[in-house]
């Protein structure tokens, strides 16, 4: 009340309002309940007064409802609405409501009504507190509702709760599919019931999917999550299969190491279904660590690794112009004595954004590559970096490599094994390879176990058995006698799936490998390198095709 307001006023209006407070019931239906499929709905004044009705129907957008002159006052009320899809909603608690008066023309009472149900009156110049009167709320409200008028204001506002995909139908997923080497992405139909409909749900605006283990045989997971006016998941299963599919490979080789690079580029382009790729990093033609160290680091940025060297960088930048969105982040794998700094002026002059990974030596550059990838709970795999053929194989499982050289970690990969907090630890070859001492310090973070083997052939089985148990439909091949074919592959080979083979070519490893392709049912490669490599006549004999 205004300070010129006598007392006896205040105790009138008080009065007044209690009054009405207890004739009309104050709030018995004070919000009206929207329903989406039911037309013709009550929208009611805090007072009780009916405001007319309105109908909600299915169609996307905003819907505005208003009237006047109704239930015995001059009233101007509008109610808006927008909805993504229009739902039947219920919500568990009330929100807060302001129920402001002016009986004399001043403005000067308000009554506060909390989501207990507690209507406080208050004087608004003071905030005192006049009175008040509780009544249980048990109403189940959705709208948005403002009534205006010469003797009263009223606003309500309360949140939407969303309705959950629990009990949603899904169709259009078979119970099986046949494996392609891609990923299988069924196109699902969702429906829901809501009251007396079923209606169809919308993909990206009502729903969102996202798949899992979808490439290879077995199993896969499709997931459907709430979204907009819609929340929890529904996942469904389904199958791939590698029965009645025909024997076959593919071969990825160019007229030298660098041109191989690139065309096992092209074809990582071509799985990932993207015309440019949004990354890449370049390492040392000439030698291997620096490559090998980046291939968990391209398979995070789904990116190639090309290789180069000085008289070749005009051609490595012109391939990332066209194959690389401009402004993207190009990584230079190793230090200017592997990779030197003209090509990073050429890499920024075209529009790029370079950063190098480079340390004093190469086990400080796959640190520096591994915290750049970054990712906790790995399965981290441990081989030595004086030799190329377990660095190899084992890039092609997707998982973090730390090289290792002498009797113990460094300083360094101790704290990184500590910070990466890994899920495993695996040693590939026996102490020769992996001292003792490196594997004593590894255990100090988790157990770890061996992958052995007489020869680096026996070890890539041995970890394609660990690491890819099961039916594997797809192998990949590369000369073990060599890095250069194979250097570039890991990226694609994690995304080809199945395990990276070495073969030399003869009779003792061919066999092995055709056994444990058998064992794997694999019939289909992924050959790094031309024939010179690894020959027609190996790759048929090992997928049993003759």
């Amino acid at each position: 009340m205004s300070k010129s307001t006598p007392k006896s006023m205040v105790h009138k209006v008080l009065l007044l309002l209690l009054a009405l407070v207890l004739a009309l019931g104050v709030l018995p239906g004070f919000i009206g309940a929207e329903h989406a499929y039911a037309d013709d709905d009550e929208v009611d004044s805090p007072f009780g007064i009916d405001l007319g009705s309105y109908t909600i129907d299915l169609t996307k957008g905003s819907k505005t409802i208003s009237g006047e002159t109704v239930g015995g006052f001059q009233n101007w009320w509008e109610e808006s609405y927008y909805f993504d899809r229009a739902i039947e909603r219920k919500v568990n608690s009330e929100s807060s409501i302001d129920l402001d008066f002016d009986m004399d023309g001043t403005g000067d009472v308000r009554l506060d009504l909390s989501v207990s149900g507690k209507i406080t009156i208050k004087e608004l110049a003071t905030n005192s507190i006049l009175g008040s009167y509780t009544r249980k709320l048990t109403e189940e409200a959705n709208a948005d509702l403002n009534a205006m008028g010469e003797n009263f204001y009223s606003q309500v506002t309360i949140k939407f709760a969303p309705r959950s995909l629990a009990k949603a139908t899904v169709s259009g997923i078979k119970a099986s599919y046949p494996w392609t080497g891609k990923e299988i992405k069924p196109v699902p139909a969702l429906k829901l019931t809501l009251g007396a409909k079923t209606v169809s749900l919308k993909s990206g605006s009502d729903y969102t999917v996202s798949y899992r283990n979808n490439i290879n045989v077995g199993t896969a997971t499709i997931t459907f999550t709430g979204k907009g006016n819609f929340t929890g998941t529904v996942e469904k299963t389904f199958k791939i299969t590698a029965e009645n599919v025909k024997p076959g490979f593919l071969r990825l080789s160019g007229d030298n190491r660098y041109k191989t690079a690139y065309a096992i580029a092209d074809q990582l382009k071509k799985d990932y279904g993207v015309a440019q790729f949004t990354s890449a990093c370049i390492a040392d033609g000439r030698n291997y660590p620096d490559a090998l160290a980046g291939a968990y680091l391209a398979k995070v940025k789904k990116c190639p690794i090309l290789v180069t060297h000085p008289s070749l960088f005009a051609e490595t930048v012109a391939y990332v112009k066209g194959n690389v969105k401009k402004g993207a982040t190009v990584y230079i794998l190793g230090g200017t004595g592997s990779v030197p700094n003209g090509i990073v002026t050429q890499l920024q002059a075209a529009g790029f954004k370079v950063k190098r990974l480079g340390g004093a030596n190469r086990y400080d550059t796959n640190l520096l590559i591994l915290k750049e990838a970054g990712g906790k709970n790995q399965d981290l795999l441990v081989t030595t970096g004086q030799d190329f053929g377990d660095a190899l194989v084992a890039s092609a499982t997707g998982k973090p490599v730390l090289l290792t050289y002498g009797n113990a970690l460094t300083t360094d990969q101790k704290a990184y094994v500590a910070a990466a907090q890994v899920k495993s630890i695996t040693a590939i070859g026996n102490n020769a390879l992996v001292s003792d001492g490196v594997v004593n310090d590894l255990k100090k973070y988790k157990a770890v176990t061996r992958v052995s083997g007489t020869t680096v052939y026996d070890r890539s089985l041995n970890i394609a058995k660990k690491f890819f148990p099961g039916n594997q439909p797809h192998i990949n091949l590369a000369d073990g006698r060599n890095f250069p074919d194979a250097l570039c592959g890991g990226p694609l080979a994690v995304k080809k799936g199945g395990p990276l083979l070495l073969t030399d070519g003869s009779n003792g490893v061919n066999s092995k490998i055709r056994t444990y392709a058998k064992t794997a049912k694999a019939t289909k490669a992924t050959v790094y390198g031309g024939p010179a490599s690894v020959s027609d006549a190996t790759v048929k004999y090992i997928l049993s095709m003759n």
